[in-house]
């Protein structure tokens, strides 16, 4: 044991004492002690690029290693653990990759499940993964549904260590170079779990790399666009640009925000400006309704630009009717001129508004007690001005039975 022990330490340690090694753990497969030092001196011993090709070419020594990770997979972490990181180190040399099979991809989903709340093992088995994900069968099997389902669950729960959100990362990008697993990557909530791992802000460099690469390779996904506008993804790629070291990534980012019709990797907008750009109106109202501060219509990107700019720079005429009647003003806007093609909508909205506004107050001065035709138009009144703030909810018979000195403040409604 004393003299396996030492090679863990040992980075010259020659490969005819991997024999040794192997033999150890053959003689006695159910030493607990003895499999952990053995998968340690191999997972070392492997570390050089050379020497994991010999090891596995022509030693065979990944099969002690998945006959030790399928005997302790879930009776000790610590086997697991070091197992994992002898495969994830054997498994970086294409040719090596070629001596596994998918029992060995089916035995580390089987130690994720028995371990997944093990950080340094769910590390290690997600590492050996995405190095195993690199060959194209495989890629497609690791990416299957029922197992990336399992990966962006234990992601999610494991990704606040940065390591094993450098290494989570690694493995979406590398899955996510198929545009069939990215659409269903997306679908299944990977943008939103690149969100989650973004907001942790680790400078990692790797991390930086990996995530970006990972989101890159998710563009191609049908709903890209939408999930990122609904996980506010674009403010933190504004975060990660303004504290890159490293300007080796902004090309990576760059086709991040393309995507997303925006072409300055150094623009400072928001996902409601982008919203506004692609007309996505459903949406639009979902994010402002989950906003706890009231929003500002006329917030500015760092260019000077609005929502309704972005709006017309789109041709989205009902989201530009929809800004307006939500505050937006044109004298906000870094373009101040009205596009021809935007003339009609401008001119019907404003008209709307204004008749609306005329009959509310003519019913306000006439009307006591209000009665229904009153709570019909403050109703009205409450969907045009209202939508982006925080107004108390009272319905229309709590509007009809109060007194003609209804505080309409209270309706979020300013007179």
């Amino acid at each position: 044991m004393n003299e396996i022990a030492q090679l863990i330490v040992d980075d010259e340690a020659p490969l005819a004492d991997a024999r040794i090694i192997m033999n150890y753990m053959n003689q006695f497969p159910d030493s607990v002690a003895l499999q952990r030092v053995c998968c340690h001196a191999i997972s070392n011993i492997c570390m050089d690029l050379h020497k994991a090709q010999i090891m596995v070419g022509n030693y065979k020594a990944e099969r002690p290693i998945i006959q030790a990770l399928e005997n302790f997979c879930s009776r000790d972490w610590r086997v697991c653990w070091l197992a994992c990181s002898a495969l994830w180190n054997m498994t970086r040399v294409q040719e090596s990759r070629q001596e596994f099979s998918l029992h060995t991809i089916n035995l580390l989903f089987e130690a994720l499940r028995a371990n997944q709340s093990t950080n340094c093992v769910v590390n290690t088995i997600i590492g050996s993964l995405s190095n195993l994900s690199l060959e194209l069968g495989f890629k497609l099997y690791i990416g299957s549904e029922s197992n990336h389902l399992l990966l962006l669950s234990v992601i999610e729960q494991t990704c606040d260590d940065m390591n094993v959100a450098a290494t989570a990362a690694g493995l979406l990008a590398n899955l996510a170079v198929s545009d069939e697993i990215a659409e269903t990557l997306v679908k299944s909530g990977a943008i939103r779990l690149i969100k989650i791992m973004l907001q942790f802000n680790f400078r990692d460099a790797v991390f930086i790399r990996n995530i970006v690469a990972a989101l890159s390779n998710l563009v191609t996904a049908s709903i890209y666009v939408e999930e990122c506008i609904r996980h506010f993804v674009i403010e933190e790629l504004v975060h990660v640009v303004e504290h890159l070291i490293a300007t080796d990534n902004l090309a990576i980012i760059g086709n991040c925000i393309n995507a997303l019709g925006i072409h300055d990797v150094n623009l400072q907008t928001t996902s409601y400006h982008i919203a506004c750009l692609h007309g996505k109106n459903e949406l639009l109202e979902k994010i402002i309704e989950q906003k706890v501060e009231q929003l500002d219509f006329n917030e500015q990107d760092n260019s000077g630009r609005t929502m309704l700019d972005y709006a017309i720079q789109g041709g989205n005429l009902d989201t530009v009717s929809f800004l307006l009647r939500c505050g937006c003003t044109i004298e906000a806007c870094h373009n101040k001129k009205i596009p021809h093609t935007m003339s009609d909508v401008f001119r019907s909205t404003y008209r709307s508004i204004k008749n609306v506004e005329e009959n509310f107050n003519s019913a306000v001065r006439s009307t006591t007690p209000m009665n229904s035709e009153l709570a019909n138009l403050v109703t009205g009144y409450i969907s045009l001005y209202s939508k982006h703030k925080a107004a108390t909810k009272i319905t229309k018979s709590e509007i009809i039975n109060s007194s003609s000195d209804l505080d309409l403040s209270q309706l979020g409604v300013e007179l």
